[in-house]
């Protein structure tokens, strides 16, 4: 595989207007975090080889999972702040590819709902301790309702199974859909597909925004062997090193 390594001056990124560095740089770091999320999130939601597996490996996929959605959010205030606000859109939006374009009117779309998942989880999950969602979940369930714990003499390998029951309940009511198996996918369709326009959108505007600001000078680099996305997982329990 081969990469290539972009190298950019500080000189050449001061002489551009602060509103310009400041979106170009916040960009980069929000691409980052959500390919970093996206990924890991993949790699966790695989096939498991028994229930107490798959429910570890639910419960990482999960929290990952919400984490990404709030960051997804914290990017959509940021391009209303900075690329809308800031009118850098005038300048470069007719610069854009098709396919930018439409990933930004489906961001758009996405967002402009009041009701969509990916808010509701940043504002009360995500980032917080504090809700009270979880606690009303607790009440609802069934008198007869047994929660799952599992722990390990190696910290790193408890899983506290019954928080991300309720989590994933309060999630799947926000989603107004009865079937559990729907309502999941549904939730997973919604942050991933997020997730993807945003990835879409930002790396076509910063290709086209340095393209018009900065000189490139590329590095090619090979990557051996890089392992198969499908083959790579991310076990939730793992053995001591020896």
């Amino acid at each position: 595989m081969k990469i290539y390594k972009v190298l950019v001056s500080k000189k050449e990124l001061e002489s551009l207007p602060e509103i310009e560095l400041n979106f170009f740089i916040q960009a980069c770091r929000m691409l980052n975090e959500i390919n970093i999320l996206h990924k890991i999130t993949t790699f966790s939601n695989k096939e498991s080889k028994s229930d107490a597996e798959r429910r570890a490996q639910n419960s990482q996929s999960l929290s990952l999972l919400t984490i990404l959605a709030g960051k997804l959010y914290e990017g959509w205030v940021l391009l209303e702040k900075i690329y809308f606000g800031a009118k850098l859109s005038k300048a470069y939006h007719s610069l854009l590819p098709s396919e930018a374009v439409n990933s930004l009117n489906n961001l758009k779309f996405y967002f402009g709902k009041s009701d969509n998942l990916v808010k509701k989880v940043r504002n009360q999950i995500a980032f917080h301790y504090d809700s009270l969602e979880i606690l009303e979940q607790f009440r609802k369930a069934p008198q007869d309702q047994v929660f799952e714990i599992y722990l390990s003499e190696y910290q790193g390998n408890c899983c506290y199974f019954m928080s991300n029951v309720l989590l994933l309940d309060a999630i799947l009511e926000w989603t107004g859909i009865s079937d559990p198996l729907k309502a999941t996918d549904t939730f997973f369709k919604e942050v991933l597909s997020a997730a993807r326009w945003f990835i879409e959108f930002l790396n076509h505007c910063l290709v086209t925004f340095a393209k018009n600001n900065i000189e490139w000078d590329l590095e090619e680099i090979e990557i051996p062997d890089p392992p198969n996305i499908a083959e790579v997982a991310i076990p939730y329990f793992v053995a001591k090193p020896k």
